[in-house]
């Protein structure tokens, strides 16, 4: 595996990450207008931790999904 290949794999995952975080952070700003300060920060920690968010982030392939849940919150 040349250099290269295992950086652009790294971005990625970063890419990755930085969109969760910014799926997760609309999220809770978003619930913040109908739900009390807690519950919207409970709402999003529920969404962090949820299965569909780490198979998501987990696999390269998969990155397009993140992507297009973040411009549809």
């Amino acid at each position: 595996m040349s250099t290269s290949s295992a950086f652009e794999r790294r971005a990625y995952y970063f890419l990755s990450l930085l969109d969760l975080a910014l799926v997760v952070f609309l999220t809770h700003r978003l619930l913040l207008r109908s739900l009390p300060p807690l519950m919207a920060l409970l709402a999003s920690v529920g969404l962090l931790l949820s299965m569909p968010s780490f198979a998501t982030v987990n696999y390269l392939s998969a990155c397009h999904y993140l992507t297009g849940l973040l411009f549809s919150v």
